[in-house]
């Protein structure tokens, strides 16, 4: 099927169960976020799953070291993609700001900086550094620990 007409509804529930359960992200912060980016995100973790599925089974053991390496991260990897793709984005163009959904991308931005750094060291420090100035308590506010 070509990804022209796909919903993504069932990668949206996959990601909004995973971080509510998996993160432990309030509902009122996880469901703002998949909705603004159902979409992007549902592409992202559908061609991520796709990938690791062809790494799995290919004779080249280099690849399956890989997709071990990497088994069960294909969310987070959708998550902070999304995420880095809305700070870089969105927010520097005023989308979202002083919404549940800005504290979301902060929030998944410094929940998985070491994710962010492979991408954009400079921005991974950043965010790491700055996260708590800019919202303080953002991990109380946002997860359900």
């Amino acid at each position: 099927m070509l990804g022209f007409f796909k919903s993504y509804d069932e990668e949206y529930l996959e990601l909004y169960e995973y971080l509510t359960k998996e993160w432990e992200m309030k509902a009122e912060y996880a469901k703002p976020f998949l909705n603004a980016y159902k979409k992007d995100i549902g592409e992202k973790l559908f061609e991520g799953k796709k990938r690791m599925a062809i790494l799995e089974n290919s004779s080249d053991p280099e690849a399956r070291l890989i997709s071990i390496a990497n088994s069960g991260q294909e969310y987070d990897f959708a998550l902070v993609g999304q995420a880095y793709q809305a700070y870089m984005v969105d927010l520097r163009r005023g989308h979202h700001v002083g919404t549940p959904v800005e504290k979301t991308i902060w929030a998944i931005l410094a929940n998985r900086s070491d994710l962010v750094d492979t991408v954009d060291r400079a921005l991974g420090k950043w965010i790491f550094e700055k996260y708590n100035e800019k919202f303080p308590g953002l991990f109380k506010e946002v997860f359900n620990f």
